[in-house]
C-alpha cells in the first residue's frame, strides 16, 4: 500500500490565484483513492483569508485521509458482508426512487383543497378521540405598577364591556395587557403573563371565571378566564382544524398512491406482464 502524502504548495498558489484553473491535480492519495485540487477547491469558501485557507485545506486533506483510511479498512470486509451492505444500498436506492415517483405523481394528481365542509364532517364523526391533553384557557388580563394611582379607573375599564375603550385606557396608562376572546392559550403561555404558583390548575381555572385582581411581584394583575378545557375535555373545532386538515390531506394522498399502484397492477395483468 503506498503511503498517504500531501501536496500543499500547488493548492496555495491555485487558492490564492483565484485564477478558475480547473487541473484535476492530486493533492493527497491513499492506496488508488484520490483528492483532487478540484474537490479540495470546491469545498473551501472564497471569502476567507489565504492563511485560514490553507489551515481549512490541511483540516479537509486530514478528514478526507482519515475517511479514506476508514473505507480501506471496511473493504477487508468478507464477501458475505459486503454483499449485505450491497443490498441496502439497492434497497435504499429502490426507496428513494419509488419516493420521488410518489411525491410526483401526488403533486400531478392530488386535489390539496381541504373545505371547511368536510373539516366538519371529520369533526363531528370523531370528537370522540379529538380530545385535549393539557390546560387551556380563554383569558384577558392587564397589569400595572403596584404604585399607581389608576387603580381604579383599570377596575373600571377592565370590567367594562366595552374592549376598545379598555385597551385605549391600557394603551394610555401603560399597561400590559392582552385580550383575544376566540383564542385558547395554554398553561404555560399564561403562566409567563401571570407568573403564580399554583397547586390545582383545573380548580384555579373554575374560580376564576369572573374578574381576580391580585398583587404579585410589585404589580397588580387583573384577569379573567372566559372559557377553559381540562385535560380530557373534548377540543373544539378551531382548535383542531389545522390538525384535522393534515389528517384529511393524508388518508386522501394514501387513497392517490392505492389507486396509482392498483390501476399499475391492473395495466400490467391486463398486458400479459404478470404471470
Amino acid at each position: 500500500m503506498k503511503a498517504a502524502h500531501f501536496i500543499i504548495a500547488a493548492f496555495c498558489v491555485v487558492l490564492a490565484s483565484s485564477c478558475g484553473n480547473s487541473e484535476q491535480n492530486g493533492v493527497a492519495h491513499l492506496g488508488d483513492a484520490v483528492l483532487t485540487m478540484e474537490e479540495l477547491r470546491e469545498r473551501i469558501p472564497n471569502n476567507i483569508s489565504a492563511e485560514d485557507s490553507t489551515a481549512l485545506a490541511q483540516e479537509i486533506i486530514q478528514s478526507w485521509l482519515k475517511d479514506a483510511l476508514v473505507l480501506q479498512e471496511a473493504e477487508k470486509m468478507s464477501d458475505e458482508e459486503k454483499l449485505s451492505v450491497e443490498r441496502r444500498i439497492e434497497d435504499y436506492r429502490k426507496s428513494l426512487l419509488i419516493y420521488s415517483f410518489e411525491q410526483d405523481w401526488i403533486k400531478k394528481n392530488m386535489d390539496t383543497v381541504v373545505t371547511n365542509d368536510q373539516i366538519q364532517s371529520y369533526y363531528e364523526s370523531n370528537k370522540s378521540s379529538l380530545k385535549v391533553n393539557e390546560h387551556f384557557l380563554k383569558l384577558k388580563y392587564c397589569s400595572l405598577p403596584e404604585n399607581t394611582k389608576d387603580t381604579q379607573k383599570m377596575s373600571d375599564a377592565f370590567a367594562s364591556e366595552d374592549a376598545t375603550t379598555w385597551e385605549a385606557f391600557c394603551q394610555q396608562a401603560g399597561a400590559k395587557y392582552y385580550n383575544k376572546p376566540d383564542v385558547y392559550m395554554n398553561w404555560e403561555q399564561f403562566a409567563k403573563l401571570i407568573p403564580m404558583a399554583i397547586a390545582d390548575r383545573s380548580v384555579f381555572l373554575s374560580q376564576t371565571t369572573s374578574t381576580q385582581q391580585i398583587v404579585l411581584n410589585g404589580e397588580i394583575f387583573w384577569f379573567k378566564v372566559s372559557s377553559y378545557l381540562l385535560p380530557g375535555d373534548q377540543a373544539p373545532l378551531e382548535m383542531v382544524r389545522n390538525n384535522i386538515a393534515s389528517i384529511l390531506l393524508n388518508i386522501r394522498k394514501q387513497e392517490v398512491l392505492q389507486k396509482m399502484k392498483n390501476d399499475l397492477y391492473e395495466k400490467a395483468k391486463s398486458e400479459g406482464k404478470i404471470e
